[in-house]
């Protein structure tokens, strides 16, 4: 539907008017499960030239690594520059606020903004590990209030999507052997520009160990 408006807004329509359209094709259509792949072979069609972009301009060597180990059948391109290491840790409900609270600390030593730091989950608030210690901004928006620094944004990673922060801290991630639990892995590590860490479950990183080993 969506693409029809497009093609009637454009003077020509798809076929032969002027446009542009860019796309990741790496694990992200089931973030929000309706992957038309009708509508992405009429554009393929329609369009005039099609061209990979082979620069990662987001993403720093140590994330494209990440996302090669984790998706190694995926494409990727080259990144442009290094960054810090990633972090993957275990995260328990008991002391999960003290862990986000030192990794935010530990980021903040960095020379980051607090408006720098978002934390994402493939979760939604009132289900996500952090739901006691989030509150409730305007437009809806949430944030987890660390003492002595301000308040971190919280989102989830489908309404993240198409935006970027320098620093991602990626929590709730449970498991990597479903197509969701891959879309929104990805989607969430690629939103990170430098700095990356995941709190994940013993079932995410012992998947993730097992891909790396095969790697």
């Amino acid at each position: 539907v969506n693409l029809d408006i497009l093609d009637f807004l454009v003077e020509g329509g798809i076929e032969k008017g002027k446009w542009a359209w860019f796309m990741d094709c790496n694990h992200q259509a089931a973030v929000f499960g309706n992957y038309e792949k009708r509508a992405h072979d009429k554009l393929k069609i329609a369009a005039k030239s099609i061209k990979s972009l082979d620069l990662n301009c987001r993403n720093t060597n140590q994330i494209v690594n990440l996302l090669k180990n984790l998706f190694p059948t995926a494409e990727h391109s080259f990144a442009r520059l290094d960054g810090e290491q990633v972090n993957i840790a275990r995260y328990k409900p008991d002391d999960f606020y003290e862990k986000i609270k030192k990794q935010i600390t530990k980021i903040m030593n960095l020379g980051f903004k607090a408006d720098e730091i978002v934390v994402l989950s493939p979760l939604a608030a009132r289900k996500s590990s952090l739901k006691k210690w989030l509150e409730q901004g305007e437009a809806n928006n949430f944030y987890v209030k660390i003492p002595n620094i301000g308040k971190i944004s919280f989102a989830t990673v489908s309404a993240f999507k198409g935006l970027e922060s320098s620093a991602i801290i990626l929590i709730d991630v449970e498991k990597i052997d479903h197509e969701w639990w891959e879309s929104v892995i990805y989607v969430g590590i690629t939103r990170a520009c430098y700095w990356i860490s995941i709190f994940a479950t013993d079932n995410f990183i012992k998947e993730y160990n097992k891909r790396t080993a095969n790697g």
